[in-house]
């Protein structure tokens, strides 16, 4: 059983570097750019007072909203083979996760009661107008794309992936009611417990196309399919779900 076994190996391998030989290959530097947004509520660190309402996706008209937006911008090597049927791709890319809760008239100067102190019987609660967080991460994707056929200048393609990054840095801030609450920011955020994961995982699918501008420019657009978070906890202020979005790219072909 052995021996078939490394006689299999053998031939696959002789497959695999027989296609490579026939097929050279591509190699391409893209660039691209990804917006994404997802469903949030507000996280159970935050002791927002029950009686101002209840916390919805950012934009819908109740007492207290929340949103979230994610960002990112990377640059990746691309090999193409396959008769360009098949790319594969690594890189650096940045995230940014941001977030933010407000009361739904906070430009007429609204502002909802956040409790941060409780002890005995002792309760503090400040005046808040908004909270707003930015999260930033350096991760490290790979992407298996295939395009199963072409029209013209365009190729349309799917793709599957997966990202792991590491944690930057991480800025809450605080728009107190009160000016005099200014300088107890970092206090309250103390007292809130503020957690960041130091981690960012998704895997993810897309579709998409490419156009062909010249043989030194390609460009390209995709829409992200419903990505799944790996990692908890990427923002204090809301939890994330249902992440989806859209990705645009410039492709400069090296070879």
């Amino acid at each position: 059983m052995r021996v078939k076994n490394q006689i299999l190996v053998l031939i696959l391998s002789f497959g695999v570097g027989s296609i490579f030989a026939q097929d050279k290959g591509r190699f391409s530097l893209t660039f691209e750019y990804g917006s994404k947004n997802a469903s949030s509520v507000l996280s159970d660190n935050w002791a927002v007072r029950q009686d101002v309402g209840s916390y919805t996706d950012y934009g819908v008209n109740s007492r207290v909203d929340v949103g979230n937006s994610i960002n990112s911008f990377g640059i990746k090597p691309e090999y193409s083979f396959l008769d360009n049927k098949l790319w594969v791709s690594s890189g650096i890319r940045f995230t940014n996760v941001s977030a933010e809760m407000m009361k739904y008239d906070y430009a007429e100067g609204g502002y909802f009661f956040l409790r941060y102190n409780s002890e005995g019987t002792t309760t503090e609660y400040a005046r808040v107008n908004k909270i707003s967080e930015s999260t930033n991460y350096i991760g490290v994707p790979l992407e298996l794309t295939f395009s199963p056929f072409w029209y013209r200048n365009f190729d349309f393609y799917a793709k599957i992936g997966a990202e792991l990054g590491f944690k930057l840095s991480s800025k809450t801030n605080i728009e107190f009611r009160d000016a005099g609450m200014v300088g107890y920011e970092q206090t309250v955020i103390d007292n809130v417990g503020v957690s960041v994961n130091s981690y960012y995982s998704t895997v993810y699918g897309s579709i998409g196309t490419k156009y062909h501008l010249s043989d030194k420019l390609n460009c390209g657009f995709e829409i992200l399919l419903p990505i799944a978070m790996l990692t908890q906890k990427n923002s204090s202020l809301v939890k994330l779900s249902q992440v989806a979005g859209v990705q645009f790219s410039l492709s400069v072909p090296l070879k």
